[in-house]
Protein backbone atom coordinates (compact mmCIF):
# COMPACT_ATOMS: atom_id res chain seq x y z
CA UNK A 1 0.00 0.00 0.00
CA UNK A 2 1.64 3.59 -0.56
CA UNK A 3 0.94 5.27 2.14
CA UNK A 4 1.78 8.02 0.87
CA UNK A 5 -1.62 7.76 -1.36
CA UNK A 6 -3.89 6.21 1.77
CA UNK A 7 -2.94 9.45 3.73
CA UNK A 8 -3.22 12.27 1.54
CA UNK A 9 -6.30 10.92 -0.81
CA UNK A 10 -8.31 8.12 0.94
CA UNK A 11 -7.98 9.13 4.47
CA UNK A 12 -9.81 12.51 3.76
CA UNK A 13 -12.38 10.69 1.63
CA UNK A 14 -12.85 8.17 4.28
CA UNK A 15 -13.70 11.19 7.15
CA UNK A 16 -15.83 12.70 4.63
CA UNK A 17 -18.23 9.36 4.31
CA UNK A 18 -17.65 8.77 8.10
CA UNK A 19 -19.23 12.48 9.13
CA UNK A 20 -22.42 11.62 6.14
CA UNK A 21 -22.94 8.08 7.58
CA UNK A 22 -23.20 9.92 11.50
CA UNK A 23 -25.46 12.69 10.25
CA UNK A 24 -28.16 9.73 9.76
CA UNK A 25 -29.82 10.97 6.85
CA UNK A 26 -29.26 7.11 5.34
CA UNK A 27 -31.32 4.60 6.69
CA UNK A 28 -30.01 1.50 4.71
CA UNK A 29 -26.52 1.26 2.73
CA UNK A 30 -26.13 -0.63 -0.93
CA UNK A 31 -22.60 -2.52 -0.44
CA UNK A 32 -21.62 -3.96 -4.17
CA UNK A 33 -19.56 -7.16 -5.23
CA UNK A 34 -15.86 -5.11 -4.19
CA UNK A 35 -17.34 -4.38 -1.24
CA UNK A 36 -17.51 -8.23 -0.06
CA UNK A 37 -15.35 -7.42 3.14
CA UNK A 38 -17.72 -5.04 4.67
CA UNK A 39 -20.54 -7.32 4.39
CA UNK A 40 -18.68 -10.02 6.47
CA UNK A 41 -16.92 -7.58 8.91
CA UNK A 42 -20.97 -6.08 9.59
CA UNK A 43 -22.52 -9.57 9.45
CA UNK A 44 -20.00 -11.00 11.82
CA UNK A 45 -20.88 -8.06 14.11
CA UNK A 46 -23.97 -8.59 14.29
CA UNK A 47 -23.96 -12.53 15.06
CA UNK A 48 -21.65 -11.47 17.99
CA UNK A 49 -24.26 -9.01 19.02
CA UNK A 50 -27.18 -11.18 18.68
CA UNK A 51 -25.57 -13.92 20.43
CA UNK A 52 -24.48 -11.71 23.35
CA UNK A 53 -28.11 -10.27 23.43
CA UNK A 54 -29.20 -14.07 23.77
CA UNK A 55 -26.85 -15.42 26.43
CA UNK A 56 -27.83 -12.13 28.55
CA UNK A 57 -31.54 -13.36 28.60
CA UNK A 58 -32.65 -15.81 31.10
CA UNK A 59 -34.63 -18.57 30.21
Amino acid sequence: MDTDVFNGEDLVVCEQIQRGLSSGANDRLIFRRLQQNLRWFHGTLEAAVVSEEQNDQPL
